[in-house]
């Protein structure tokens, strides 16, 4: 419930929806969409189980791509919010630390632009921290949100006041109102905190099927069932509309552990075997990551599409913080693009002399004339100016 606002959704209250859309909750035997995975009818498509001991920027990227605080949350997303648990994975750290007109920072690991996939088998092995305003969650994003075909699929999302119950969401653009919809479900179990737990969703042609540590605990059948790729997103939220804020009893730090997120296609589905977007980046990249104002820094970063175009058009943008406000941008066009051959980007920018210390955003936007492929957004990075030269955000 991460787009859309967020409340409990009572089963009661969900059938004049399912009427206006066509939907179906079932409680039918377990089928293709809830056995055991993997098994002989699945492909492992992504996986990571974060061993390497730094985040993978070919999987990942430490933020995601619209304005940085969402939903009220207190929290600001920050590259440095990750530590690792050798043998482990990864952990997302929530502080009491103001910066960035924040009162907390957080982390948040995003796929857009590395990965996606229309239909398979999503999990996370996750533990959450326990305590007031704490709000973890992995879901799943269309790049194009707000349109039939697409939806947002919460697989599991905590307030961690109440760290034995998960909720589950479909939220989707209703056919027949045009209002945004949400579907779903909280169900109790164990203390989530306490271990380690598995969350996946089963994601089929009209058939969304929510697990926790393979048990099935909600089902939605119909037409709102999103069709097109969407990317993975799992975050460390603090305060917002729905958990509220963290009070005096909020214990800092705060992890959420991850141990391996995994996807999988379902070989049946032979026409969405590996879906991917119609542009692939690769990392990007800013050095010097800390600059003094009038100084120069160099913006790398490399894509490729799944076909060909006579021209694209990269455009570089650096905003503040937050990627609202544009202080600056360059362009580089590339001609005869292949399909599948990389693409460097590559462009310098001086610093202006006058510019104030912080913390700024460089995005990447390609312009090909196709729709799809139209102001398609990847490659968000930071870097820092600095007078000293010296990082603050440490």
């Amino acid at each position: 419930m991460r787009m859309l606002g967020t409340c409990a959704i009572f089963m009661t209250l969900l059938a004049a929806q399912a009427e206006e859309q066509g939907r179906r909750i079932s409680d039918f035997p377990c089928d293709v969409s809830t056995q055991s995975v993997p098994n002989n009818n699945t492909v492992l498509t992504f996986s990571d189980d974060f061993k390497a001991g730094w985040v993978d920027p070919s999987k990942w990227n430490t933020w995601v791509p619209w304005p940085v605080i969402i939903n009220g949350e207190l929290g600001a997303y920050v590259p440095n919010a990750f530590e690792f648990l050798p043998n482990v994975g990864i952990r997302i750290r929530a502080d009491r630390r103001k910066i960035l007109q924040q009162d907390y920072t957080t982390g948040e690991l995003a796929s857009f632009g590395k990965f996606s996939h229309a239909y398979g088998y999503f999990e996370m092995e996750a533990r959450v921290p326990k305590g007031k305003g704490f709000w973890p969650a992995f879901w799943i994003m269309p790049f194009e949100s707000g349109t039939n075909g697409a939806a947002e699929i919460d697989v599991m999302e905590i307030l961690c006041q109440d760290p034995y119950t998960v909720h589950t969401t479909l939220h989707y653009l209703g056919m027949v109102s045009g209002r945004n919809l949400g579907l779903g479900e909280s169900s109790g179990g164990s203390d989530f905190s306490e271990g380690f737990h598995k969350f996946a969703v089963s994601w089929r042609p009209s058939v969304l099927v929510w697990l926790v540590d393979g048990v099935e605990k909600f089902r939605i059948e119909g037409n709102m069932v999103p069709s097109t790729p969407e990317y993975i997103i799992a975050n460390l939220a603090i305060g917002g509309s729905w958990p509220l804020p963290p009070d005096a009893t909020t214990r800092f730090s705060a992890y959420m552990d991850i141990k391996s997120v995994h996807v999988y296609q379902y070989k049946d589905l032979k026409d969405a075997l590996i879906s991917t977007p119609p542009v692939t980046f690769g990392a990007a990249a800013v050095t010097p990551g800390v600059v003094k104002p009038g100084e120069g820094i160099d913006i790398r970063s490399s894509y490729r599409t799944d076909k060909p175009y006579p021209s694209v058009l990269a455009r570089v943008y650096v905003t503040d913080f937050y990627g609202k406000k544009y202080l600056s941008e360059m362009d580089q066009t590339f001609r005869d693009v292949r399909p599948g051959s990389v693409n460097t980007v590559k462009v310098r920018w001086t610093v202006p002399g006058d510019f104030p210390a912080g913390i700024y955003t460089v995005a990447i936007k390609l312009n090909s004339g196709d729709p799809k492929v139209e102001s398609f957004l990847g490659c968000a990075t930071r870097f820092e100016v600095s007078p000293a030269g010296v990082a603050y955000l440490k």
